[in-house]
């Protein structure tokens, strides 16, 4: 479920075996209902001037379907959408798509061979058109990767992604890519932190306005995280980030920005990942500070 520009709410509810995208005005009206066959995982963003961009995957084929809606809810990009192929491997990869503000999707995926090396990261452009830019992946080494990616967009038609790499031990790596699907960032990304335990981290990414990133991670002590790289992919944060808090329970990070400069950053507490302890908040700025106090804010039960 995401909010468009608008105001008005889209929702994707699975059926038996369809997808339906609903439409709903700010006064609760369903505006238009969208089936989508033949689909798994679907995934909705809200575009800049009405439009909803999708993705989601062929239950029996490998590659993804992504298409966009106009304001009315008709298709733009063809009846069937715009396939783009990924490896047919025992794991299916888990899909990212973004806006970037023009009426252009960009989609990211990290994918792995049989025996997890080599393995890849991509980032693709689908302009307005419904013209593909993916030539070759912003990651191509012989070490695995984890298939959970992060993608945020830089503010003028490219994109930043984040994953999971195992090159020389646990790490998160990042890369960014222009409009035009070229890397802007060192060969097979930049470091965003290293040195982790052989543990995946969960980790969140948001765009920094600035055409960077920031990015917040559970490290295997336990301790959360942030760090922010600037539009040249170099961490402002220090060398190993910002400590937010630790005790933390190994449940999903959610981060976001206030769109006033800063970051909101929520976690939970405790030993047991299917029953925390405590829920938090903070809010940190653009030089690392923590707002909220040392501790953050509790959430009451």
């Amino acid at each position: 479920m995401v909010a468009s520009d608008a105001g008005c709410v889209m929702v994707n509810q699975a059926g038996d075996e369809t997808y339906h995208a609903l439409y709903f005005s700010k006064d609760g009206n369903n505006l238009w209902d969208q089936a989508i066959p033949e689909g798994i995982a679907l995934k909705l963003v809200a575009g800049a001037s009405g439009e909803t961009l999708m993705m989601w995957q062929h239950p029996d084929f490998p590659y993804f379907v992504v298409q966009k809606l106009d304001a009315s809810g008709d298709a733009i990009w063809g009846d069937e959408g715009i396939r783009i192929k990924y490896l047919e491997t025992a794991t299916r990869p888990e899909h990212q798509i973004i806006s970037d503000g023009s009426g252009s999707a960009i989609v990211s995926w990290a994918e792995m061979t049989g025996s997890g090396m080599p393995s890849y990261v991509w980032v693709c452009r689908i302009g307005a058109d419904g013209q593909t830019i993916c030539e070759e992946p912003v990651r191509d080494l012989t070490s695995a990767i984890n298939i959970y990616t992060r993608i945020v967009t830089d503010g003028s038609g490219g994109a930043i992604v984040v994953w999971e790499d195992l090159r020389k031990g646990m790490a998160l790596y990042a890369q960014k890519v222009n409009a035009e699907g070229e890397v802007q960032w060192q060969e097979n990304g930049v470091p965003v932190c290293t040195e982790l335990p052989v543990v995946s981290p969960r980790f969140e990414a948001a765009d920094s306005s600035a055409g960077g990133v920031v990015v917040a991670w559970i490290d295997g002590d336990r301790k959360l995280y942030a760090q922010m790289l600037n539009s040249s992919g170099q961490m402002l944060w220090g060398d190993k980030g910002i400590l937010i808090a630790d005790g933390v329970c190994n449940q999903p990070v959610k981060l976001c920005s206030d769109t006033q400069g800063g970051y909101i950053i929520g976690w939970s507490t405790g030993w047991d990942t299917y029953q925390p302890n405590d829920s938090f908040v903070q809010k940190i700025d653009t030089e690392g500070n923590l707002i909220w106090g040392e501790d953050g804010i509790k959430l009451k039960p």
